[in-house]
């Protein structure tokens, strides 16, 4: 067996236990067929799993930054002649992963009987390794088959009217929305692509049937690129609720950009941010004196998306990222329940900074609904709850267009904008989107538009039930002392230990690398 094939075996699989069956506090199946199990538990240093697997072979369980196989931390054992090993490894790719220098994990417990192989083992949470991946304190459940079903949203609306729905049709949700009058309805809930599911604080619960609505609408997207015509779903969201009030009313507000094809991201980029702005100006009107408490997060992109991070500001000094996820990925898209909660209070603001990679692109990317389209949003769980939707923003249409040498332009259509100004433009009278494509998008130039498009003005956008003043005013990014992240002292002294080692055994090493090695990994037997 390849070693590719033994990485989707510990991709998929989860387990069962020896002794202490009381001490492990997740568990999971990570193939089809039930053959791998897994348990696990974690305090503040360190982590145990223990693996169950039908075999008599080899058994690996690997962690990665986005669910492949490269870059990934790969822990290896197996049971021979009645003795278990461990290896601690390293995939760089798609290949043989290669034996870490460093070998952080430690074998406690082993069984192995006529059809199964059990192990138990651990390591820090922290290893100072970089060839060691950081373990999350959440898990992380893969759909098996959800490459259809895009996300889901459940709004809710208020109507007074009687009409039946039945003589509707049409592409989109927002046919019975606007047929309801209830567009666009206040956000309740969301799934997206490899979500898990949502529980509540106990004592938190979301509002269904009071002053927000008594119609529910559930909002499916679809990816289908091919435009099959032979497909069917019947996709949709369990809710479990109760009669019996919890003390605080919860809510979602969204925070992120308008989801708009101003929203822009030039091909070729190893790393191109997008900025959204949550301001004062807008959290002033709608939270109360003492600000809500936000105990949730949900971060969301789409395929070109490789890591969020929501700031917070207050008092013009930059605080702890209320979410962040460095190695996102469109596949594993989860709720984040924060510890500590996170207090918002009326004067802060927030800036959503989305990065994505289109090095393999070849078109710009625009914001929107699609798969291959991209957004940038973090939908906050919070009580009590207020009158506020969505807290976001969108680019100023001639601050954005000036980098590309446009001086005015018209709508044609909601999104259609035709250059009109100078006259001299390589592109007057044609779109400006044709403009954006045909630009020479060097690094320097990516690195440019970047940072035009963090500089420039916005318009906020500011949602509710009630006008808001804040809603598409136009406001300059503000500007905060950033937090610098205390570093990592262990991680640091073991650093500096290590370069002194180094510094006293460069003779040795020097003899070592003079040693050709050649190891072969036989997987055969699994």
């Amino acid at each position: 067996m390849s070693p590719l094939q033994v990485f989707v075996i510990f991709g998929v699989g989860l387990a069962l236990s020896l002794e202490e069956e009381n001490v492990f506090t997740h568990s999971a199946v990570l193939d089809a067929q039930g053959k791998f199990n897994l348990r696990w538990f974690f305090d503040k240093e360190k982590i145990t799993f223990e693996t169950t697997v039908e075999t008599r072979g080899y058994v690996a369980l690997g962690f990665s930054p986005n669910g492949g196989m490269a870059n990934s931390d790969i822990v290896i054992g197996w049971v021979e002649d009645g003795r278990a090993e461990l290896e601690d490894r390293f995939a760089h790719g798609e290949s043989q992963p290669v034996l870490d220098s460093r070998q952080d994990w430690t074998l406690h417990e082993w069984q192995e009987n006529g059809t199964h192989t059990t192990m138990r083992f651990g390591r820090k949470l922290q290893t100072c390794d970089a060839f060691d991946r950081d373990i999350k304190m959440e898990a992380v459940i893969q759909p098996g088959n959800e490459r259809l079903v895009h996300h889901i949203v459940l709004f809710q609306c208020k109507h007074d009217g009687n009409e039946s729905l039945a003589h509707l049709s049409g592409p989109r949700c927002n046919v019975v929305r606007n047929a309801l009058d209830c567009r666009p309805g206040r956000f309740l809930l969301a799934w997206a692509t490899g979500g898990n599911d949502l529980s509540l604080p106990e004592d938190v619960g979301l509002p269904v049937g009071d002053d927000d609505g008594d119609v529910l609408i559930l909002d499916t997207h679809y990816d289908n690129p091919h435009l099959r015509d032979d497909l069917y779903d019947s996709s949709g969201i369990r809710i479990y609720y109760t009669p019996v009030l919890r003390t605080h009313d919860g809510g979602v507000i969204q925070i992120g950009a308008k989801v708009r094809p101003t929203m822009m991201i030039p091909p070729g980029a190893e790393r191109f941010n997008v900025y959204a702005h949550c301001s004062s100006s807008c959290l002033k009107e709608a939270l109360p004196e003492d600000g809500v408490t936000v105990f949730a997060s949900f971060l969301h992109t789409h395929l070109a998306g490789r890591s969020i991070r929501d700031r917070h500001f207050r008092n013009g000094k930059e605080l702890k990222p209320i979410s962040s996820n460095d190695a996102y990925d469109f596949n594993f898209q989860q709720t984040t329940y924060l510890k500590p909660y996170v207090k918002l209070l009326p004067d802060d603001t927030l800036r959503l900074e989305c990065g994505y990679e289109t090095k393999n692109r070849h078109n710009m990317t625009y914001g929107g609904l699609g798969t291959w389209d991209e957004m940038c949003m973090d939908f906050l769980l919070y009580y009590p709850k207020i009158d506020l939707d969505d807290c976001g923003s969108k680019a100023y249409d001639y601050d954005l267009a000036s980098f590309f040498g446009v001086q005015n332009f018209t709508y044609t259509g909601r999104y259609d904008v035709i250059i009109t100004k100078p006259d001299s433009h390589t592109f007057f009278n044609k779109s400006f989107f044709e403009a954006a494509q045909a630009h020479r998008w060097t690094q320097e130039e990516i690195l440019a538009f970047e940072d035009h498009t963090r500089r420039i003005k916005y318009r906020m956008t500011c949602d509710g039930k009630h006008d808001y003043q804040a809603d598409d005013q136009t406001e300059v990014p503000p500007t905060f002392q950033p937090l610098i992240e205390p570093p990592d002292d262990a991680c640091e002294a073991e650093a500096s230990s290590r370069a002194s080692l180094h510094t006293s055994q460069a003779t040795t090493v020097s003899l070592v690398f003079l040693v050709p090695t050649v190891m072969a990994w036989n997987l055969a037997s699994v």
